[in-house]
């Protein structure tokens, strides 16, 4: 397939070649037409400018159907940073392996509070597709208006292995921008329109980490999977002057929601005592639903939440194999809060099925129906016949446990969540099922994995569990802004990279509807009934999904290209 590469320092008059690039702003317009569906471009390093300071009114990407464009390293300190506003119009595109960001230059701080942030411009900076089938792969979105949007006029878009982080601004009601805000159109051709975000990791953002919303005619909430996730900090920049969005929300769109699947996802919340909620309620994690009933199915299965749980009302629901903590928190005003709110009663109690799923409180495990007194788990099972195969703990869970996340699109990294309930300064962490006897490897915190590239821990896998230390950590500090509060160690996110070897080109990964390369996702990743500490063999945890195939693709010249990459990077 032809490849082309672009450059801050090409020219569109060039051939498009690696000694004589194009513009970024050429290849984005089809580059004269010499750009059809399949082909390649590259993008090399370098700084990349769409607009002017600060607005940064960005471009819309439309004569590139098919074509993908790929930055020339996937390690993040490597990769080329793109400033600025995307909006793809370009249907089938792929895009991976860059940053996305802009440049706060007056600052992040809204002096009113529009529905369009106009002066603080949200729609001037964001990743947003506009055509169907469009994917993102490996691409970090930072410090925008808003991480990426993906509405009606993008079915099919699919999101693998992402990082978005410090997305937003502060208004005078709260704070704005979220991880991601998503739509779907009204009537969706499923499985083929499905909306599929894998592996995403979303943090620090000034609203909600991730949304699904919307209030008007025209929104719709139907077809969507999030699989592999990880949500935590949400609003961390503008506390404690407002109160953090929920890490996740469903919200909104009447009737017309539904086929959303939520599973092998993890979503943390500071202990309630880092806030003031002794009004307001401890921490809302995720939010699902509303009073009016959607129209289609839920699932919610192998998800492990800190922070209360909020769930609306559904035609059918799935609510099994889930973990949900209040934290550490002992305060006296949290003994009597619900950890789980239904509201609305659900009628008939038949049309959920709730089960299987793990409670830890300081007090009793209490659940509240609208209008009626809050039960602790008997009462619960006794008055709905919910979680009969459930259990509760009065404190936190007492094991390490792990979320393992392979990648579909690049063989030699994993994602791995930590949830350290105990505290311990080293965990002992398996990495059996990623790494053989004598691979190289590196393990970095997602906050260096996104910033400096500095490993935790780096050497020759001895086929042993890795000994990784468990500290609190300083979060990247979004641009014109002070620093966050540091992430106390019981939680924690961690790339790890099989080093030295061959990254994929593939993208057999697509997935569509409930299968992935012949690979089963409908649940069952997190796995035993007695979690154990530092082990997944045993424990609750993502079991690394084999594949049945893997159809790589290679780059014509691929070995041209990766010469030239090392020698480009490693001068």
């Amino acid at each position: 397939m032809p490849t082309y590469y672009v450059s801050p320092t090409g020219n569109a008059a060039n051939p498009g070649t690696f000694s004589q690039p194009w513009t970024l702003a050429h290849a984005f317009n089809g580059a004269g037409g010499a750009l059809t569906s399949g082909d390649v471009v590259i993008i090399l390093g370098g700084s990349y400018q769409l607009g002017s300071a600060p607005t940064y009114t960005g471009i819309a990407v439309t004569a590139c159907a098919g074509v993908t464009f790929r930055g020339a390293s996937y390690l993040p300190w490597q990769m080329p940073i793109i400033r600025g506003n995307l909006n793809v119009e370009a249907q089938g595109s792929v895009w991976r392996d860059f940053r996305l960001t802009w440049d706060f230059d007056s600052g992040r701080t809204a002096t009113t509070q529009p529905a369009n942030g106009t002066d603080v411009p949200r729609f001037q900076a964001t990743f947003r597709p506009l055509a169907r089938d469009v994917t993102k792969i490996n691409v970090i979105l930072h410090d925008l208006g808003g991480g990426f949007d993906s509405f009606s006029p993008s079915p099919g878009f699919q999101s693998h292995d992402c990082i978005v982080y410090n997305n937003g601004w502060i208004g005078t009601l709260r704070g704005n921008g979220h991880g991601f805000y998503m739509q779907s159109t009204a009537t969706p051709n499923l499985p083929a329109d499905r909306k599929v975000v894998r592996g995403l990791v979303s943090f620090c953002n000034f609203a909600s980490n991730g949304k699904l919303g919307g209030t008007d005619e025209n929104s719709n909430l139907i077809g969507f999977r999030y699989d592999g996730c990880t949500f935590f900090d949400p609003g961390l920049p503008v506390m404690p002057t407002y109160d953090p969005e929920p890490n996740f929300v469903c919200d909104g769109a009447d009737t017309r929601k539904g086929h959303i699947n939520m599973v092998n996802t993890s979503l943390w919340m500071r202990d309630s005592n880092f806030y003031d909620y002794s009004v307001a309620g401890p921490p809302l994690s995720l939010w699902l639903g509303d009073v009016n009933e959607g129209a289609h199915p839920i699932e919610v299965d192998n998800v492990r939440t800190q922070g209360r749980v909020r769930f609306g009302n559904w035609a059918s629901a799935d609510f099994t194999d889930n973990s949900v903590t209040m934290g550490n928190d002992s305060l006296p005003w949290m003994l009597g809060r619900a950890m789980v709110q239904l509201d609305p009663t659900p009628s008939p109690y038949s049309k959920y099925n709730w089960n299987r799923n793990r409670y830890a409180h300081a007090g009793d495990a209490r659940i509240m129906l609208p209008a009626s007194t809050m039960r602790n788990l008997a009462q619960w099972q006794s008055d709905t016949g919910y979680d009969a195969s459930s259990s509760h703990i009065i404190g936190q869970f007492s094991a390490v446990e792990f979320q393992y996340v392979n990648s579909l699109f690049n063989p030699e990294r994993t994602t791995i969540t930590v949830w350290n309930y105990p505290g311990a300064f080293t965990v002992n962490m398996d990495v059996s099922s990623y790494l053989a006897p004598g691979n190289s490897y590196a393990l970095y915190h997602i906050y260096d994995w996104v910033t400096n590239g500095t490993p935790t821990l780096q050497g020759t896998y001895q086929g042993v569990s890795l000994t990784v230390p468990m500290v609190s950590k300083t979060p990247p500090t979004p641009q014109a802004w002070s620093a966050l509060p540091q992430l106390p160690n019981t939680f924690a996110v961690f790339v790890l990279l099989r080093t030295g070897g061959f990254t994929s080109n593939s993208l057999s990964g697509m997935v569509n509807g409930d299968d992935v390369n012949g690979i089963d996702v409908n649940g069952g990743e997190f796995s035993g009934s007695a979690p154990q500490a530092g082990s997944p063999s045993g424990g609750w945890f993502f079991r690394r999904r084999k594949f049945r195939s893997l159809d790589f693709i290679f780059l014509l010249g691929v070995t041209f290209y990766e010469k030239a990459r090392q020698s480009l990077f490693n001068a």
